[in-house]
């Protein structure tokens, strides 16, 4: 930095106990669902939706030695096998487990997602947000403070 003024960066990888470091990253896909037993007549059809989600990634140890929290790379790695289960597909009830609500679609890749990050260090997925339409979405995250019973 060449401005005297300018706030010089001692150590850009640690984080103020303040500061929460998040990365977030959007995917897309088109599918296709049944609602067992909606109270909307229309939910309970076959209909479908252009899905918009984001996930976003937390780092409990600041960014990496590239300066990052995760690699949006690695981010895409992890996520579109999941969209793939999801992608171009009808979901039923009996096909998901559960009624294949946006809620129950973010619980489910927040806990895949949850997994699959394990393997590297502080990092874990605070949020899940999924757009059904363009006004409508639902979200999944964590609490400022992780419940004791979260383990990273």
């Amino acid at each position: 930095m060449d401005n005297e003024n300018a706030t010089k960066i001692t150590n850009p990888g640690r984080i103020e106990p303040a500061l929460i470091l998040e990365a977030t990253k959007v995917f897309k896909w088109e599918g296709a669902h049944q609602l067992k037993d909606s109270h909307d007549e229309g939910c309970q059809r076959i209909h479908g939706h252009s899905y918009k989600m984001e996930v976003t990634v937390c780092s409990t140890e600041g960014v990496n030695e590239m300066g990052m929290v995760v690699d949006f790379k690695i981010l895409k790695e992890i996520v579109e096998p999941i969209i793939k289960q999801f992608d171009h597909t009808f979901i039923t009830a009996e096909s998901f487990g559960s009624n294949p609500t946006a809620e129950n679609m973010a619980l489910y890749v927040m806990s895949e997602v949850g997994q699959a990050l394990k393997v590297f260090s502080g990092l874990y997925c605070s949020k899940i947000r999924i757009w059904e339409t363009d006004n409508c979405n639902v979200t999944v995250r964590y609490p400022k403070e992780l419940p004791s019973n979260v383990y990273l």
